[in-house]
């Protein structure tokens, strides 16, 4: 399985079906995996983390410098040997080398989707059995984002990448966790810096254990999203935030 993600599958994913492109340069320059780095660490304060499906690190690596004791694991061998974080292990995900409850947070973007139907279950038992937590997955969900309606057509395109192997709905991604005893916190963070059609900020889900779910942390998640829906208005509007329109105002001399 390592084979359909050699370095072809990240350096020149047009021959791959996949959107990467160059991807040990443009990676850690991609300000969303910063972003997602900084939504973690301050959304759940975590001691230790988890990244599956971590490719060459990024993530990761964002996590330490908020000083996180922050680990990936990645089925890649090509990706492993060219980390750019230190905590980044070669792992198929069916047995994790770590002790049961060992995180705070495990996590995963766009990585889910490419596990095989029949090892499916043991990973994310594994998953699971590791995190003591939170787990936040971001993740092409049909019926979510810009994958609504034309269900044929949009299984198509994602299966452009022939490693895309599990496409469903956001039930049926909670209903795995779910039966693994996890609750769904109802929980959207969002992305400022998303990709196309707002995907990565719908096609998400935040479980957690019980007792966690907590007024506390359900307020930082609204203050959260309230930031970002205000970034995201000035985007669009083309205003600058509050204290540079006095700066922009006297660069254009009015």
């Amino acid at each position: 399985m390592t084979d359909e993600f050699d370095e072809k599958y990240y350096q020149s994913g047009s021959e791959r079906g996949t959107q990467y492109d160059d991807y040990i340069l443009n990676a850690p320059k991609n300000r969303t995996y910063f972003e997602i780095a900084e939504t973690i660490n301050k959304i759940f304060k975590p001691a230790r983390t988890l990244e599956i499906g971590c490719a060459i690190g990024v993530v990761v690596g964002h996590l330490e410098t908020f000083d996180v004791e922050a680990y990936g694991s990645e089925i890649s061998e090509w990706a492993v040997k060219n980390k750019v974080a230190s905590n980044v292990i070669q792992s198929d995900g069916l047995r994790l080398p770590y002790e049961d409850n060992y995180f705070d947070v495990v996590y995963s973007i766009h990585a889910l989707e490419h596990l095989r139907p029949e090892s499916k279950d043991q990973v994310l038992n594994e998953i699971s059995r590791v995190c003591r937590g939170f787990q936040w997955h971001l993740i092409p969900m049909l019926e979510s984002g810009p994958y609504v309606g034309d269900r044929f057509g949009h299984l198509l395109n994602l299966r452009t990448d022939p490693t895309h192997n599990l496409l469903f709905e956001q039930k049926w991604w909670l209903e795995q966790f779910v039966k693994r005893d996890w609750v769904d916190t109802g929980v959207k963070l969002t992305v400022v810096h998303d990709n196309t059609h707002y995907e990565l900020s719908d096609c998400q889900f935040l479980v957690a254990k019980q007792d966690l779910i907590t007024p506390s942390l359900l307020r930082s998640a609204a203050m959260h999203n309230h930031k970002s829906a205000g970034a995201l208005s000035l985007a669009l509007n083309g205003r600058p935030g509050p204290g540079l329109d006095i700066h922009v105002s006297k660069l254009r001399g009015s």
